[in-house]
């Protein structure tokens, strides 16, 4: 479905997953993973004025004329490039639409918010200053 809604879309537009909950792949998040989330996601629309509603869900669908077009701009590694990366094409003209999926939980998962947050939220300042500077 992603792989189609991305086709449709043409070489000017992609899609990202949104991670959601159904009835196939019933989500049970640990209590401070759900928080961890909601407060990075709030930190990147107040910061950057985001519309996307999961920027770390890891499908995404995007056109290879658009990455090129900005990968020269982009700094960022790690869990924090995905957002750099959306925000990088969207300010290019590039459409990209969120998509529903199913998806499970993977226990032990690669962040650890209490540690790799602090870094996180510092990336975000420096995406936000370069934004603001027109790197993008």
């Amino acid at each position: 479905r992603l792989i189609r809604s991305a086709v449709e879309r043409g070489k000017d537009g992609g899609c990202i997953g949104v991670r959601c909950n159904s009835e196939e792949a019933p989500v049970k998040r640990p209590l401070r993973r759900v928080l961890a989330f909601r407060l990075f996601s709030f930190f990147v629309r107040c910061l950057l004025g985001f519309h996307f509603v999961d920027t770390q869900c890891g499908i995404k669908i995007l056109p290879g004329s658009g990455y090129r077009a900005v990968a020269n701009k982009l700094k960022e590694s790690g869990f924090i490039f995905d957002v750099e990366l959306l925000l990088a094409l969207d300010l290019a003209g590039c459409r990209i639409d969120e998509i529903a999926i199913p998806w499970r939980e993977i226990p032990r998962g690669k962040v650890r918010p209490w540690r790799d947050a602090w870094r996180m939220i510092a990336r975000l300042w420096g995406i936000r200053r370069r934004w603001k500077a027109g790197c993008y």
